[in-house]
């Protein structure tokens, strides 16, 4: 295809055969849990009318992206909705920017706001979500002109059928993408489908019997209600691949069958082991001691008892450990307070590169370069006070705000300097004398914007040429 300039991109077109691209490659799957990694060539191949015919519907989504927020819901809810109804039609979601840990929350909400919200369902086997941490699927699929969120059709034969951008795609805000625009996602994916399963069902002349996995193994028998029968019940699952065709036939998908249960064996435990020493050498402590299990209980025998145990030891009386920390006399002096812009501060930080912000002169007053410079975090006015020449007489301080407006010091509470004076990097990329911020909120913009759950802390640099930090009216320092 062409990118936005005109300018050929590799990828993979309408017409391609997609069946050898990432072969041999294995996808982490980030949710729903306990499902194993996929090959998505595996779905590539046909063997109809002998066996199922399959289709993979893959979605492209960057994590935090406000127009993939909205659609990746409705993908929840349509991709759970129709594999419900064919199973043969599998839906992969790959999510990208983030870690494997951020991928499946960033998916469990995207279930909880699509699928279980949508369509009142108590859990979503759609989509499997995939961590695409190295862009394998994004390279070979969503190149330009199909940024996110952008969605790809791969037939039974491992053709590429269809390719298109979601809805949503290009605008800007969550709310500016109605619910309505992000449910024409739906009527899309149904529509570019409908056709695709009536090619399927010729290859079957319109008649087929469902298809499944094979039978998963027998599980343990259940014995614990069998006392006095020496009979229980065991089960087995198979997955369904593809609904019947027409008139054809359908199995079930489990199976259970009594087995026969062996007398109940309780659980033995061996002796206990010697007291451990006391966790204290003064005062009151605890020592413990174990016994292992010699037989596990079976076939519905009695649990184990505690394996372990606690008890009280007394030592002797502990004698005075304190020291003055800071010296006998302590001196203490106010630096700054609340005539000086602190607003119920939470943090402190000492910069390393005293006077780099504010000079020796701003906004008409002047600030020393000598002494300490200390940054402190103000919880309740969303900003920082710069206390400069701790440790000179008459210290002053000036308060500054972030430039995106309470962005990363709304709630602000904590802050950090990268301290690491020789870390080899290039001049121009060093990021000594940044600093970072830590903020109890969800990036709302003071309730201005809806949550977008800003992934900080980032490093910031506080020469005032990089306009980082604001006046308390939201000028320009200077």
């Amino acid at each position: 295809p062409l990118d936005m300039s005109g300018n050929v991109v590799a990828s993979l077109c309408p017409g391609d055969n997609a069946s050898m691209e990432l072969v041999g490659v294995s996808l982490p799957v980030c949710h729903p849990e306990g499902v194993e990694n996929v090959q998505i060539t595996d779905y590539m191949t046909t063997h109809a009318p002998e066996g199922p015919a399959r289709l993979l519907v893959i979605s492209n989504y960057y994590i935090g992206c406000n127009a993939g927020r909205r659609e990746a819901n409705v993908f929840s809810y349509l991709s759970t909705a129709i594999h419900e109804q064919y199973p043969n039609i599998v839906f992969l979601s790959s999510l990208k920017g983030g870690s494997a840990r951020q991928c499946s929350s960033w998916a469990e909400n995207y279930e909880r706001n699509g699928a279980i919200t949508m369509g009142s369902l108590q859990a979503a086997a759609q989509p499997l979500t995939v961590n695409d941490d190295a862009s394998l699927l994004r390279d070979a699929f969503f190149t330009a002109p199909y940024p996110h969120p952008s969605y790809v059709i791969i037939d039974y034969k491992g053709v590429v059928r269809e390719k298109f951008v979601g809805p949503c795609c290009g605008i800007a805000s969550y709310s500016d993408c109605s619910t309505e625009t992000a449910l024409r996602l739906n009527e899309t994916v149904h529509a570019r489908l409908a056709p695709l399963l009536l090619e399927i069902e010729y290859l079957y002349d319109g008649s087929a019997d469902c298809f499944f996995n094979d039978w998963e193994d027998w599980s343990v028998c259940s014995c614990v209600n069998s006392t006095g029968s020496n009979s229980g019940e065991r089960t087995r699952q198979r997955e369904l691949l593809q609904k019947a065709i027409g008139h054809g036939l359908c199995g079930t998908t489990s199976q259970v069958e009594s087995c026969s249960c062996a007398n109940a064996i309780d659980c033995a435990v061996g002796h206990w082991t010697e007291w451990s020493a006391c966790n204290t050498t003064c005062d009151v402590g605890e020592r413990y001691r174990t016994r292992g299990i010699v037989t596990p209980p079976e076939f519905g025998g009695n649990a184990c008892p505690s394996l372990a145990e606690l008890q009280l030891c007394q030592g002797p009386a502990c004698q005075q450990q304190c020291v003055p920390q800071l010296g006998e006399i302590i001196n203490i002096s106010v630096v700054a307070s609340g005539q000086d812009g602190l607003s119920s501060p939470r943090d402190v930080a000492f910069s390393p590169f005293p006077g780099r912000h504010l000079g020796t002169f701003s906004e008409g007053r002047t600030f020393r370069t000598l002494g300490y410079e200390a940054w402190v975090a103000n919880g309740q006015g969303h900003s920082i006070s710069i206390v400069t020449g701790v440790g000179y007489p008459g210290p002053r301080a000036l308060t500054r705000m972030d430039r995106g407006w309470y962005h990363y010091m709304m709630n602000i509470s904590a802050l950090s300097f990268n301290m690491v004076a020789e870390s080899v990097r290039d001049t121009g990329k060093d990021t000594f004398g940044f600093f970072a911020t830590c903020q109890d909120n969800n990036n709302t913009y003071d309730g201005l914007k809806d949550p977008n759950f800003f992934q900080g802390p980032t490093l910031y640099s506080s020469s005032p040429a990089y306009k980082n930090l604001v006046r308390s009216d939201g000028g320009e320092c200077g």
